[in-house]
């Protein structure tokens, strides 16, 4: 066995994707010449590598991270609903369990059901001259995990504080079919978003639908902690170099480096054919799928638009 060791990683590679218009992808080549006598051998073998970018101990963005999920609306001043998670992250191939708690001033209500769903947004990016921000030029949007409460067939009472947890499974990542971790490259984003739907039944029988949304990262649950030291058995990820504090919103930038890839390799946005656009989930509301026509907050919105703003960025711009 001879072990490899690699230097540090330049800080503006991107991380691993496998989107519907594209995938960034590395790959470790090694080659074995051996000599005996006049004999000369070469052996190449290849290995698929996965390039995450994780949270660093005392960045801005593990401190955004690792903080507690805490979301909180009310209706008509006559009860208040919160969702609440131990941290705006979320771990890939583990279950996790959000807390909400309402918080009704008057008796009767009622809890009819209470559901999750974990959206995922992918969005190519492209330079703009007349920008310092890239522009978006494609997006789409899709829901990787949902859940719900199991509640009795005409629904819960709810007391004075009445709790309900729900245990949301967060799929494996890195699969073009599965779910992608959270990052931000110079070609394309994916973001995610949790969003908590309650419908409850008022004393005098109105049905209410109450949305808290929520944006949370979707992480590897080697890096999570956002620690220096690993489980025992846990695989190390790779350490990126001069990231200006590691940043989620943009990668460093270093020289004249640019993404493109070769056929075999990996470091940049390989195009594929654009599917079908598909609209998102409403950033400021929570609906799936929807025109953004059909969005109170973005007709709302809509006399303040950018000349050169389209309709559908209205509802999706990142907070």
């Amino acid at each position: 066995m001879f072990p490899f060791r690699f230097p540090p990683l330049p800080g503006n590679l991107p991380t691993s994707t496998a989107l519907s218009f594209g995938h960034t992808r590395y790959t470790v080549r090694a080659q074995v010449i051996v000599v005996s006598g006049l004999r000369r051998t070469e052996y190449l073998a290849e290995e698929p590598l996965a390039l995450v970018r994780c949270p660093q101990r005392g960045s801005e963005w593990a401190f955004r991270v690792f903080d507690a999920l805490h979301v909180s609306t009310h209706w008509a001043d006559r009860i208040q609903v919160t969702a609440a998670h131990a941290m705006c992250a979320l771990l890939e191939d583990t279950p996790a369990t959000l807390a909400v708690t309402f918080e009704p001033m008057e008796k009767r209500f009622e809890l009819v059901s209470l559901d999750a769903v974990l959206r995922e947004t992918h969005c190519a990016l492209s330079s703009s001259s007349s920008s310092s921000s890239p522009v978006v030029v494609h997006r789409e949007s899709r829901t990787v995990a949902r859940t719900h409460a199991d509640l009795a067939q005409d629904g819960a009472e709810l007391g004075d504080h009445s709790t309900f947890d729900l245990a949301l499974s967060v799929p494996s990542s890195l699969d073009r079919a599965g779910m992608q971790y959270s990052c931000v490259s110079e070609t394309s984003r994916v973001t995610h978003r949790l969003v908590v739907t309650a419908v409850l039944r008022s004393p005098e029988g109105v049905v209410v639908e109450i949305t808290l949304p929520s944006r949370v990262w979707v992480l590897p649950r080697q890096a999570v902690d956002g620690r220096d030291e690993l489980e025992e058995g846990a695989i190390g990820l790779p350490r990126y170099q001069n990231t200006g504090g590691d940043r989620l919103v943009e990668t460093a930038r270093h020289g004249s480096s640019t993404n493109t890839v070769d056929a075999n390799g990996g470091g940049g946005l390989v195009p594929l054919d654009l599917p079908p656009y598909s609209l998102p989930v409403c950033l400021s509301c929570g609906k799936e799928d929807v025109s953004v026509l059909e969005c109170r907050t973005a007709i709302f919105h809509r006399s303040r638009m950018p000349e050169d703003a389209s309709i559908e960025d209205l509802c999706v711009q990142e907070t």
